[in-house]
């Protein structure tokens, strides 16, 4: 555009035109073409020269340009009209043809605009290459239609983008993520600790007692015959009972059968050479945190020591194993449920309870003292009742039922809460032979002052009148 035309605002000349023309339709000049010149008029009289010349001339010759004015000059050749000449006759360069846009069905789709309201379709998109033209209508289209490009993650892939870590993700973006992921893994792990420990291990535990329990109710009409036949690999030991055939039958380790009935407490008692499968081992062994009841390993089935030792779980929020067994902490417990059954599978016995009460399973939570109840026999009448004397001052209530040297004992004992490591220690001795199995009750009486482990006097915050008395010992 001349300079004098662009300052003074009187409109384009032919050579303006021309000038516009070329710019559209070509990005560069070819090499082999001579660029047009345009020169600016400069002088007044060129001026004036150009609007004579104008005005001479038909107003039709100017119908299409009426706007435009023409400015010869000297060294410029004079420019026909549209009438005059046809714009093809100047060699202009040769240009690559408009390319025609892609064009989407409007009706099916609809045409997205932008902040101004201007359509932003590839309709409205000129000198495109071809290549540019595939790649912004298939991107229109992905968007119409809602569907992720090739390459884009989608699906699954997607969801696990926006969980986990991913390239080019921002460093703060990363942590988020991480986060999430291990505030999820807690979740989960925790909510699968509690479903088995309170559901999946109790129920195996569970399930395999009562299967033995069905053997034990149905076996009214074995005989031993019948027992050897169906069992022809069992080595069953002399002088065992019938009753207890099948059941030995499917684990070698049944010595014998424990029940508490009002407690609702019935159990077959293994024993093996250790004092540790059947802690999270059941009838069948399955695992289970439960485990099953088993006499200790020391102790002899026949005949029996004069201390035989039953250890069981228990379990702080359910009766599962020997849990039941908290309820011998209060005297209305004991009232309930005065004897003990324990059977071997040589012979049935009875027992009454003499003694329950709270201790420590380790040193460091008695002053460095562990109080020994789990002994099998005591070499003298002395260290018997020196045993005595101690169950005395540490039973949570005395209960009438008197003991003597000669006695065997049965100890129950199980874990307790209320302190670390503690125990729960329930001990009876066997019904003599000829001996009532009924007991007086109503001679029960609470100790006003047991002996408890140190552990427990601290955890209440008061101070422990036992803590200077003589420790005793077994030997």
């Amino acid at each position: 555009m001349s300079e004098n035309n662009r300052n003074n605002n009187d409109g384009f000349n032919a050579q303006d035109m021309r000038e516009i023309f070329r710019q559209y339709t070509m990005d560069e000049p070819d090499e082999n073409t001579e660029d047009i010149k345009i020169i600016p008029l400069e002088k007044e009289e060129n001026k004036k020269e150009a609007e004579e010349t104008v005005e001479s001339k038909p107003k039709d010759t100017f119908e299409d340009i009426s706007s435009f004015s023409t400015a010869p000059t000297e060294n410029t050749p004079s420019v026909s009209t549209p009438q005059e000449s046809n714009l093809s006759d100047y060699e202009l360069p040769e240009t690559e043809p408009f390319l025609q846009p892609v064009i989407i069905d409007k009706n099916a789709l609809p045409i997205p605009e932008d902040e101004f309201g201007m359509p932003t379709t590839l309709n409205f998109a000129v000198n495109l290459t071809e290549k540019d033209k595939q790649i912004i209508a298939k991107k229109e289209a992905a968007e119409r239609l809602n569907e992720p490009e090739e390459g884009e993650v989608k699906g699954f892939k997607k969801f696990l983008k926006s969980i986990f870590p991913w390239k080019n993700d921002p460093p703060s973006e990363i942590i988020r993520k991480c986060i999430f992921i291990v505030s999820i893994t807690v979740v989960v792990i925790s909510a699968a600790i509690l479903i088995n420990d309170h559901v999946i291990e109790p129920n195996v535990a569970e399930n395999d007692i009562s299967d033995v329990l069905d053997i034990k109710n149905g076996n009214s009409e074995l005989t031993w015959d019948g027992i050897k036949k169906k069992y022809p690999d069992v080595d069953f030991p002399e002088g065992m009972q019938l009753k207890y055939a099948e059941i030995y039958a499917k684990n070698p380790d049944f010595i014998g059968w424990l029940t508490i009935d009002k407690l609702g407490l019935e159990f077959p008692i293994l024993q093996t050479n250790n004092n540790d499968y059947y802690l999270k081992r059941s009838f069948n062994h399955k695992y289970t945190e439960l485990g099953n009841p088993f006499l200790n390993c020391e102790n002899s089935v026949d005949p029996l020591d004069l201390n035989s030792i039953i250890y069981g779980h228990s379990t702080r929020s359910s009766d599962k194993i020997f849990s039941k067994l908290f309820d011998y902490r209060t005297l209305r417990g004991y009232v309930n449920n005065p004897v003990i059954e324990f059977n071997t599978i040589y012979k049935d016995y009875k027992w009454k309870i003499y003694a329950v009460f709270i201790t420590s399973a380790t040193k460091s939570g008695d002053n460095g003292y562990f109080f020994n109840y789990i002994f099998t026999d005591l070499s003298t009448k002395e260290a018997f009742d020196g045993y005595i004397k101690e169950l005395d001052k540490r039973t949570l209530y005395t209960t009438g039922v008197d003991i003597q040297p000669t006695d065997k004992l049965l100890t129950l004992s199980t874990c307790l809460y209320d302190i670390d490591a503690g125990r729960l220690v329930v001990v009876a001795r066997m019904v003599r032979e000829g001996e009532s199995e009924e007991v007086d009750t109503s001679l029960a009486k609470l100790n006003p002052n047991p002996y408890y482990p140190q552990a427990w006097y601290d955890k209440k915050g008061i101070k422990n009148p036992h803590k200077d008395v003589e420790r005793w010992y077994p030997d």
